[in-house]
């Protein structure tokens, strides 16, 4: 087995037919009514940390807004850009890290969606990719951005999960999902197995190790309020008027920049 230590190397190749049922549109039509209801910048400019393959990216700029996506695969780059084009949609997509990247540009809006936040492992980590965040927004700019809430975690503990999905080609692609809770650093350790498989032999196996951190509240509000944020509104993602809950994994952050 062929183990890759940066995530999303080879899993890139496989990501959009794994998430080929994510409700890309509604959550996309959840973002664009949070800018409606909380966003007192009208400006189209969004820079999308941690965009992988694009999606999200396309869907916002065929709404109107100016995207700019960045993330550190260059596999996902490379499908991003590649979808970009057959959509007709003009992005510019920068190889980087959430925690370092700068841009001279300035933006209306800052996105991380699909839980970017749980890859910021350690405080510095965290800190790091906020002030990213911050140094790009124009003043009274809003940082949005989802991940997973610890209270529901440790209520509802992960499971082991075994996915098989067809593949364009014909060939079956077998996902198993490793999921090892370490409640003393708050971290999931997720390991993805994948199997693609032809009609008599098995072509690939390749193994991902994505150690995801889950939050509380608090934490977020204290360091988005150390880096220059007000936390403004949370809730469950795509539930606008639902309050975080501990029967739910997801939480939804919207901060303005002070």
């Amino acid at each position: 087995m062929k183990k890759i230590n940066q995530p999303f190397n080879a899993y890139a190749d496989y990501y959009d037919s794994f998430y080929q049922d994510k409700d890309y549109v509604g959550e996309t039509k959840f973002i664009l009514n949070v800018l409606k209801n909380f966003s007192k910048d009208k400006g189209k400019e969004i820079l999308s940390l941690g965009c992988g393959t694009g999606t999200y990216e396309i869907l916002l700029s065929q709404a109107g807004y100016q995207l700019v996506g960045v993330d550190f695969s260059d596999k996902m780059l490379s499908i991003a850009k590649e979808k970009a084009g057959q959509a007709g949609a003009k992005i510019k997509f920068f190889k980087g890290d959430v925690r370092k990247f700068t841009t001279p540009q300035k933006f209306s809006h800052v996105l991380a969606l699909f839980n970017i936040i749980g890859y910021q492992n350690s405080d510095l980590d965290l800190e790091n990719f906020i002030k990213t965040a911050g140094r790009h927004l124009k003043p009274g700019g809003l940082f949005m951005f989802d991940g997973w809430y610890q209270p529901a975690i440790l209520k509802d503990r992960p499971q082991n999960r075994r996915k098989i999905i067809k593949l364009a080609n014909g060939r079956r692609l077998e996902r198993i999902t490793t999921q090892t809770l370490n409640i003393e650093k708050s971290l999931l350790q997720i390991t993805f197995q994948l199997k693609e498989l032809g009609a008599s032999r098995k072509i690939i196996e390749v193994k991902e190790e994505h150690p995801m951190r889950f939050f509380t509240l608090n934490e977020i509000a204290y360091f988005l309020t150390k880096n220059g944020f007000q936390l403004i509104k949370s809730c469950r993602f795509k539930h606008l008027q639902e309050a975080i809950s501990e029967d739910y994994w997801d939480i939804f952050v919207i901060a303005k920049k002070i």
